[in-house]
């Protein structure tokens, strides 16, 4: 007898793992259906947030039509929670010559919202007396809250932090500044958008929008790779979106019997 209850405990676990790939992907096929609908209802959230034109709003999202649904929930989420405005440059979406996407806060979106805070209550930067090429070797950036004892405080090094674009070239120094700028405000606030620099967090590509997601560096066929990490969140953030629908759902069938 208690052979043959080991038995039909193990006869149900495996119907349960072979259900569960099924149950998951229904899930995930139900969740992908909510994404145009959530994506309408944010952006229209995201429109009266800031108070703007309807019109103006949408045509100015246009060229944004090739963007992962995703990066987009996430950049829409950011301007209702965060009320940074994407007319006056405060959050931008940027394609990348890889056919990849980056959300960006922009220095004039974080010294908006930093003004704006009731916790805010200065700013301080320091510089190294060291200089690379005229240049200093790090700038430092302090930014001092009402509810924190010690500043929040982060170090940019100028090796580490340069880049071949244009602006780092002509204004080095600006650049560095704004670098050490963004990341210390990242940090005193909580708010942490796809950073400029971290692979697994900065790019979000999938087969719809890179071309080269098919190939290894070689230019080889490979297997498909999964998504990066930096998806996960959007992933756990369409699943409570999923939810919240079905719950919504069923209290209007209780509402109407």
């Amino acid at each position: 007898m208690k052979n043959h209850g080991n038995q039909a405990a193990i006869s149900k676990d495996k119907r349960g793992l072979e259900s569960a790939p099924k149950d998951k992907a229904a899930t995930q096929n139900k969740i992908q259906g909510l994404e145009p609908i959530a994506l309408k209802e944010y952006s229209e959230q995201a429109c009266k947030t800031l108070n703007l034109d309807a019109i103006v709003w949408n045509e100015h999202h246009l060229k944004f039509v090739q963007a992962p649904q995703n990066l987009l929930l996430m950049y829409f989420s950011y301007i209702m929670h965060y009320q940074f405005n994407p007319l006056c440059q405060d959050i931008i979406l940027v394609e990348n010559p890889s056919q990849t996407w980056r959300l960006i806060i922009t220095v004039d979106g974080w010294a908006k919202y930093m003004n704006r805070h009731p916790q805010f209550r200065g700013i301080q930067f320091q510089e190294s007396e060291e200089k690379i090429d005229g240049i200093p070797s790090w700038i430092e950036c302090s930014i001092y809250r009402h509810d924190r004892i010690v500043p929040i405080t982060i170090r940019e090094y100028y090796q580490e932090a340069k880049a071949d674009h244009e602006a780092w070239i002509q204004m080095p120094r600006r650049m560095l500044r704004h670098k050490a700028f963004s990341q210390c405000a990242r940090l005193a606030f909580g708010i942490a958008p796809f950073e400029e620099g971290n692979f697994n967090t900065t790019s979000v590509s999938n087969s719809c929008v890179s071309k080269d997601i098919g190939k290894n560096n070689r230019g080889q066929p490979k297997a498909k790779s999964p998504m990066r990490a930096g998806i996960n969140r959007m992933e756990l953030l369409r699943e409570k979106l999923a939810q919240s629908k079905h719950a919504k759902n069923s209290e209007t069938t209780n509402q109407s019997n």
